[in-house]
């Protein structure tokens, strides 16, 4: 990486006894020189943007640049500079933050139905199977008995699922039907499927860093998995996503932000995301 030029002033410009000027806030410190020479000279006695002062911390670098002219053909030089980043001494200390997003996923992933899982009402596929075959019932006097009827071919007396009965089959050549119920924690599943509900909320982390420069960042592509830095914090027990990389500048003539971000989830699947390893 080039190092940061270092402006020791110009032999024609003074620094007027009013100078320099220093403002803090929160996290930045801004510093405002003065100097005074001869107008002509003006121009290039500027340093230029992104230059590092000689006797100030190496992150304050200069932002702006106004030329005042003044009587007698004499020009004052007001110079600005700034930390690049939220730290005096680390120009590419980063900004972290942390916050929670809500997202909807389907009920049928909730813990409580999970299809394996340790759930009260854990689901086996054959209840997924049935749960989809339920779903589609038109008789809402099967529907709210959490059964389903399948129409019986010929000579066909079961679709292999338990729970069927043969109490609708009619006579003669023409078909009937076997009637199916759902097992009892596809019933609890299918009661609040009656309510209404097919979705859940959950609440997930966002792991975001910050970081200001003078030149154009590199930008990674998203939808990895990846560990967002250890230094942000971010919550353990989750699996993370890069979701998020933004580039933009603060002004035409303003400094780069950087922008990452990571999403959080209870799990992620590998086959379908490759792997970014360590942000």
């Amino acid at each position: 990486m080039p190092a940061t030029p270092v402006w020791i002033g110009n032999k024609d410009f003074v620094e007027t006894p009013d100078s320099p000027r220093f403002d803090y806030d929160a996290t930045r410190l801004t510093v405002t020189r003065y100097y005074e020479g001869p107008l002509e000279g003006a121009q290039s006695a500027q340093p230029a943007q992104g230059t590092a002062f000689q006797d100030m911390p190496a992150a304050v670098l200069v932002t702006r640049v106004s030329i005042i002219p003044k009587p007698g053909g004499i020009a004052r030089l007001e110079v600005i500079a700034e930390c690049q980043g939220p730290s005096q001494t680390n120009p590419a200390a980063p900004t972290y933050e942390i916050e929670w997003v809500e997202i909807d996923r389907p009920l049928l992933m909730n813990p409580r139905y999970a299809v394996g899982g340790s759930g009260a009402k854990a689901l086996t596929s054959q209840d997924v199977a049935m749960i989809q075959k339920w779903e589609d019932e038109d008789d809402p006097d099967y529907k709210n008995k959490f059964q389903f009827k399948v129409l019986q071919a010929l000579g066909v007396t079961s679709i292999g699922m338990t729970g069927a009965t043969d109490t609708n089959q009619t006579v003669g050549e023409v078909p009937g039907y076997n009637i199916y119920t759902l097992s009892a924690n596809a019933q609890d599943y299918a009661a609040k499927r009656l309510k209404g509900i097919d979705s859940y909320r959950l609440w997930c982390p966002v792991a975001r860093q910050t970081i200001e420069t003078f030149t154009l960042p590199n930008v990674d592509p998203c939808g990895v998995i990846e560990d967002p830095p250890s230094a942000i914090g971010a919550p353990t027990g989750y699996s993370y996503q890069r979701s998020a990389q933004r580039a933009t500048k603060t002004g035409r003539y303003g400094k780069w932000q950087q922008q990452q971000e990571w999403q959080g989830f209870d799990t992620i699947d590998s086959d379908l995301y490759p792997s970014g390893g360590q942000g």
